[in-house]
């Protein structure tokens, strides 16, 4: 799959909802004016949601900018007992992660390598 701005593979914007077992996959963001992030998954969860992502893979995801596995902006989100290898970006091949004041992120126990 691709997309021309973010979330080629899945888009989540402003939801508080749960990524289990998936397969990101040879998702891409080409490069154009408006390519930004998350060429496998893409969360922009602002307003106290808190998306969570368990269990998944991504791999071989290419972002001509940032993320090329997972694209993260003003969340609360939690990633668990993820995969990210091959994946490629300008900023962040595996993963990209981008928090306001009070917003945090959580990467834990995610095999990152090759990106």
């Amino acid at each position: 799959c691709s997309a021309n701005r973010q979330g080629g593979g899945l888009n989540m914007s402003n939801t508080g909802g749960r990524v289990e077992n998936c397969v990101f996959r040879n998702n891409q963001i080409p490069p154009n004016g408006n390519a930004e992030s998350g060429a496998g998954l893409f969360v922009n969860a602002k307003f106290g949601a808190r998306p969570i992502v368990v269990g998944c893979t991504f791999e071989n995801n290419v972002s001509a900018q940032t993320g090329g596995g997972l694209g993260i902006r003003g969340t609360q989100l939690a990633v668990t007992d993820c995969v990210f290898v091959g994946n490629h970006a300008r900023y962040g091949g595996g993963v990209h992660l981008e928090v306001y004041q009070a917003e945090s992120g959580n990467v834990s126990n995610c095999l990152i390598v090759d990106n």
